[in-house]
C-alpha cells in the first residue's frame, strides 16, 4: 500500500504545492503579528480585534465553504484560493515597492488573508485527497501530509526568525508571492476529473446545507468526538495571538525566540508525523487521539506553570507532537466515517464550531490581555483542554468495529 503510493506522481505534485505555499504563508503569519505588536501603538489590541473580525467572518462563511467544496471541483477550489492569495499579496508588494512601507489596512488585510487561507485550504485539501486516493491509503497519506506541513512550518519559522529583523516586510511578501505561483503550477499539473453528485432535480444551496446538517445530527457521537479532538488545534490558533505577547511581555525575549519556538514546535510535529501512522496501526486511531491529546495538554501545563524561556521552548515540542498527532488521527477517522459527498460540509461544520470557540476566546482575551497578562489566558485554555481530554473518553464507540463497517456503507 505505502510502496504503491510512493510511486504515485500526484502525491509529489501535491506535496510540492502544499509545502511551498505553506512556507510563504507561514513566514508572513509570523512576520505580520510581530510587526503589529512591535511597531504600532496598541498593536496587541489591533492584532486581537483583527483576529476577532476574521474569525467572525470565517464563522459566517464556513457553511458556504463546505457546500462549495462538495458542489464544485476540489482542484479548482484549491487553485482559486491560491490565486486570491497571489493577487492580494501582489498588490501589497507593488505598493510596498513604490512607497517603501505598507499602510495599516494592508497589514490587517494580509493577516486576514493568512487566516482565510487556512480556513479554506485545509478542508478543501482533505476533500481533494479523499477523492484522489484510495481509502486504504488514508492513514499513510494523512501522516505524510502532516509531516510535510510541519517541515514547511519549521522552514518558515527558521526563515522568519532570520528575516524579520534583517529585511523589510515587503521582501518577505515577495517570497510569499512566488510560493503562491509554485503552488498553483503544481496543483494544475495533477490530473483530476470532478464527478458532480447526480440528482433528478436541481438542489438549492439551502437544501444542500440542510442535507449536510441532517447527516451530522444523525451521528451525534461524531459531533462530540470532533469537538473534543479539535481543542488542541483551537489552542494553537489562539496561541498565534497569545504567543507573541507571551514571548515579548512574560519572557522578555525578542523575535528570534518566537521564531525558534515555532521551530521547536515543528520538531515535535515532524517526529510524531513520521510515527503516527505506525501508532494508528498498533493501537488504533481513537487511542492515538487520546494519547496525543494528553501530550499536548502536558506541554501546555508546563508553559503555564514554568514561565521560563528554556521550558517554554521544550514544551513547544510536546505541543507540536500532540496537536499534529491528534490532527492526523482525527482526520483519518473523518475520512473513514464520512462519505465523500458530505465531507466538505461535515468538515466545515466542525470548522464553524472551532471558529466560534476561537471567537469567544479572542473576544475574552483581547480587551483584557493588557491587564491580566498572557499567563492567565494560557490558564483558561489549559482548563478547556482538560475538559476536552476527559470528554474524549465519552466517545469510545468511535474505536469500535462499526467505524470500518460504516465507512464502507458511507463510501460514495
Amino acid at each position: 500500500m505505502e510502496h504503491s503510493i510512493k510511486k504515485d506522481p500526484n502525491l509529489y505534485k501535491l506535496l510540492v504545492g502544499n509545502i511551498t505555499s505553506a512556507i510563504g504563508v507561514g513566514i508572513t503569519g509570523i512576520a505580520i503579528p510581530w510587526t503589529l505588536i512591535k511597531n504600532y501603538d496598541q498593536g496587541e489590541q489591533i492584532l486581537g480585534y483583527t483576529m476577532i473580525f476574521t474569525t467572525l467572518f470565517l464563522f459566517l462563511m464556513s457553511p458556504f465553504i463546505g457546500v462549495w467544496i462538495d458542489k464544485f471541483s476540489r482542484k479548482r477550489f484549491l487553485i482559486a484560493i491560491e490565486v486570491i492569495g497571489l493577487v492580494l499579496t501582489g498588490i501589497c508588494c507593488i505598493y510596498g515597492f513604490f512607497h517603501h512601507t505598507l499602510l495599516i489596512w494592508q497589514i490587517i488585510l494580509l493577516q486576514f488573508l493568512g487566516s482565510l487561507y487556512y480556513a479554506t485550504h485545509i478542508p478543501a485539501r482533505i476533500a481533494f485527497v479523499q477523492e484522489l486516493f484510495d481509502g486504504s491509503q488514508f492513514k499513510y497519506l494523512n501522516s505524510i501530509l502532516e509531516t510535510q506541513s510541519q517541515v514547511a512550518s519549521m522552514l518558515s519559522a527558521a526563515l522568519a526568525s532570520f528575516l524579520i529583523e534583517r529585511v523589510s516586510l515587503n521582501t518577505i511578501l515577495i517570497i510569499d508571492f512566488f510560493t503562491y505561483l509554485i503552488c498553483i503550477a503544481s496543483l494544475a499539473l495533477i490530473p483530476y476529473s470532478f464527478v458532480a453528485r447526480s440528482h433528478t432535480k436541481e438542489i438549492t444551496f439551502l437544501a444542500d446545507l440542510y442535507e449536510g446538517f441532517q447527516y451530522i445530527t444523525k451521528n451525534k457521537i461524531i459531533i462530540l468526538f470532533f469537538l473534543f479532538s479539535t481543542m488542541p488545534f483551537i489552542s494553537v490558533l489562539v496561541g498565534n495571538y497569545i504567543n507573541p505577547i507571551y514571548v515579548a511581555s512574560v519572557l522578555q525575549e525578542n523575535a528570534e525566540v518566537l521564531g525558534f519556538s515555532n521551530i521547536m514546535y515543528t520538531i515535535g510535529a515532524i517526529v510524531i508525523g513520521v510515527t503516527v501512522s505506525f501508532m494508528m496501526n498498533k493501537i488504533g486511531s481513537y487511542k492515538t487521539v487520546i494519547l496525543t491529546s494528553f501530550i499536548y495538554l502536558i506541554g501546555t501545563i508546563l508553559t503555564l506553570v514554568f514561565p521560563v524561556t528554556a521550558i517554554f521552548l521544550w514544551a513547544q515540542i510536546l505541543r507540536g507532537a500532540g496537536n499534529s498527532g491528534t490532527k492526523v488521527a482525527s482526520n483519518t477517522i473523518m475520512m473513514q466515517l464520512v462519505p465523500k459527498s458530505h465531507i466538505g460540509r461535515v468538515n466545515s461544520f466542525f470548522s464553524s464550531i472551532s471558529l466560534l470557540i476561537r471567537l469567544c476566546l479572542l473576544s475574552l482575551f483581547t480587551p483584557l490581555i493588557a491587564s491580566i497578562g498572557a499567563s492567565y489566558a494560557i490558564a483558561i485554555i489549559t482548563l478547556l483542554l482538560i475538559v476536552a481530554f476527559f470528554g474524549l473518553f465519552l466517545c469510545r464507540s468511535v474505536s469500535s468495529n462499526k467505524l470500518h463497517s460504516e465507512s464502507k456503507l458511507n463510501a460514495s
